[in-house]
């Protein structure tokens, strides 16, 4: 991307985020971005190709995440690792910038992202088998509904709970 395209994209996560996906116009966009509102159009066609920019560069960032799980061979510590995304979104901001955004218009928009999520049950399953589990798919989908709770938390300003749904976690699935 451009750093024009950039800007644009930045701008409108700072103004999705703050007043929602519906709320938001083009023109708010490019006026926050410093750009013409046909800048916006010649790169992203109109603001619904500004978001599937913004969700997939989102998708992107998660995914790497889980990559990065998926890379421990140790069940035990995958899932550690796993676990905390929630922690590693507070901790390292600018790697889940995109991320955080797209899950917060995914969820005013009612994006399904469950294909994602299944590739993510067949993908970690082994581990929780591994750490004695006997619904291994049902334990991961669980993980993954605690960690879009944990993240609206985050989106609500509310830390602690996040904090509180990572801890719940770490005890119920590896006794931590």
């Amino acid at each position: 991307m451009t750093q024009k395209q950039i800007d644009i994209v930045k701008s409108a996560i700072t103004l999705f985020g703050s007043q929602g996906f519906a709320a938001v116009s083009t023109a708010k966009i490019a006026r926050e971005a410093g750009v013409s509102e046909g800048l916006i159009f010649r790169h992203f066609t109109n603001k619904t190709g500004l978001l599937n920019v913004l969700v997939s560069k989102g998708n992107e960032q998660y995914l790497d995440y889980i990559e990065e799980a998926a890379s421990h061979r140790d069940p035990i510590d995958l899932l550690r690792f796993f676990i905390k995304l929630p922690m590693a979104v507070i901790d390292e901001p600018a790697d889940f910038e995109y991320y955080l955004a797209a899950s917060k218009i995914q969820l005013e928009l009612g994006i399904n992202r469950e294909q994602i999520y299944d590739d993510i049950c067949d993908q970690f399953s082994w581990a929780i088998a591994e750490v004695g589990h006997g619904k291994p798919k049902s334990v991961i989908r669980a993980i993954i509904s605690a960690h879009e709770g944990a993240i609206s938390a985050i989106h609500l300003g509310d830390i602690d709970k996040m904090y509180a749904v990572v801890v719940g976690l770490l005890e119920l699935v590896i006794n931590e």
